[in-house]
């Protein structure tokens, strides 16, 4: 694994001199560059001078375990990014909470197996590598919009501009170009080259909210984009790799024969084991970067969500109804909407404690109506800041900031209601797409 030509480095920090001394040697075999730390703080000041591409970390150490490590090399915005692996005897469900809650991206229990440590670095190395690719591609994509509105302001003060030269040479009352005399005709000609010079000036005029408008549903477009290339990466490099690796297992065990040793028979099973979960795991990512359920139809795609969703959430149950006559949404569409119920339902369980909520799609004639409800908590809704997109974003609400946007692409209208104690409620209405079409 490298980056930008050079070999990935991986910083290992674990206090029992053998196991760092392992781990040391296995990763400088498979090709990285290796930083071994004894101690949580010292490994915390070589990170910060110098961000790893990858932290291998054990959970039980003196002075400062694991997960303190972790949290704080989360907190540093320079190291956030890092993934974290960690590597520990402690395998009970609440210890790898515990890791997977402070910023770990996995968890591998001693002792462990050599095989299963490179696949997993390995993988969550690709997946960074790509993240920042993505966030490369973003970078980029801001700055296009930037220079773009830039562009169109200095249009905008050009022709405002020429707007104020031309209404500064009119000659008021004289005779204009209809070749007539008379006051009349001079009014119709002097209101008819302010109107030109108006109509001049406003189709070269964007407003501030259009620009914003314009530049966040680029965002959100690129990033669906971005979506599909991450995936179809994935599939095409480390999944292909699971694969290729789990095939060569079971040909080297097809090739043994009945004098083997039960060890090794052992060793082979372990692999393949280790290989298929690294393949199913790879495989959640890329349906969820580009998920194959937007092509099956809005019914389909937001019933196999609402069933993912409550999984998810545990104690939460999601429910949903979509009026079958929808089901031909373009896949556009259908792809918004899913977004707006993951993120409705993320926000209304994790802030609102919500337990139940109720999902409908339905088919309003030349419009679509999509509803939330849920019973959490509630808000005072008259001290919300409402459903523009700045006023979320700035305020600390980015999924009700990320809704306002996807709302905005669907051309349509959202409206937000809620009161303590009395749960939450969303109603979105948009134009039928398919309406439009046979209109034209």
């Amino acid at each position: 694994m490298k980056r930008n030509g050079m070999k990935a480095t991986v910083m290992v920090v674990d206090d029992t001199p053998a196991n760092l001394d392992l781990l040391d040697r296995m990763l400088r075999a498979a090709g990285y560059r290796v930083l071994a730390f004894p101690r949580g703080r010292l490994a915390l000041e070589a990170a910060a001078e110098t961000p790893p591409d990858l932290i291998v970390l054990d959970v039980l150490m003196p002075d400062m375990d694991g997960f303190e490590v972790c949290r704080r090399l989360k907190a540093n915005p320079r190291l956030a990014s890092v993934p974290v692996l960690f590597i520990s005897a402690l395998g009970d469900t609440s210890d790898k909470l515990r890791a997977f809650a402070c910023g770990g991206a996995d968890y591998i229990t001693k002792p462990f197996q050599e095989e299963e440590v490179l696949a997993r670095a390995g993988a969550h190395l690709e997946i960074a590598a790509l993240q920042r690719r993505l966030r490369e591609q973003n970078e980029n994509l801001e700055r296009l919009v930037a220079e773009r509105t830039r562009e169109l302001v200095e249009e905008r003060a050009r022709a405002l501009r020429s707007f104020a030269e031309r209404i500064r040479g009119a000659r008021w009352g004289e005779e204009r170009s209809l070749g007539l005399d008379g006051p009349a005709t001079s009014a119709v000609s002097e209101f008819g080259a302010l109107s030109e010079a108006i109509e001049e000036l406003a189709e070269k005029t964007y407003t501030r909210e259009e620009l914003r408008a314009r530049y966040v549903g680029a965002m959100i477009r690129a990033e669906e984009k971005a979506r599909k290339i991450f995936a179809r990466e994935l599939h095409d490099g480390p999944l292909q790799s699971a694969a290729a690796a789990i095939r060569r297992v079971q040909m080297a065990r097809e090739s043994m024969d009945e004098n083997s040793s039960g060890e090794l028979r052992e060793l082979l099973d372990t692999a393949e084991e280790i290989m298929k979960n690294a393949g199913d795991e790879l495989r959640g990512f890329c349906e969820k970067l580009s998920p194959s359920w937007v092509r099956l139809g809005l019914v389909s795609a937001i019933d196999e969500n609402a069933a993912t969703l409550s999984r998810a959430h545990g104690d939460a149950n999601v429910e949903a109804t979509t009026d079958e006559t929808l089901d031909s949404l373009p896949e556009e569409h259908v792809l918004a909407l899913v977004r707006i119920m993951q993120e409705a339902v993320s926000n209304s369980v994790r802030h609102g404690d919500a337990r139940s909520i109720q999902v409908r799609v339905r088919n309003e004639g030349r419009t679509v109506r999509f509803s939330i409800r849920d019973d959490g908590k509630g808000f005072d809704a008259g001290e919300h800041p409402g459903t523009e997109y700045e006023r979320l974003r700035t305020s600390g609400r980015r999924g009700l900031a990320n809704i306002s946007e996807r709302v905005r692409l669907l051309r349509g209208t959202i409206r937000l209601e809620s009161s303590p104690g009395e749960g939450c409620s969303i109603d979105i209405v948009f134009p039928d797409p398919r309406e439009t079409v046979a209109d034209q």
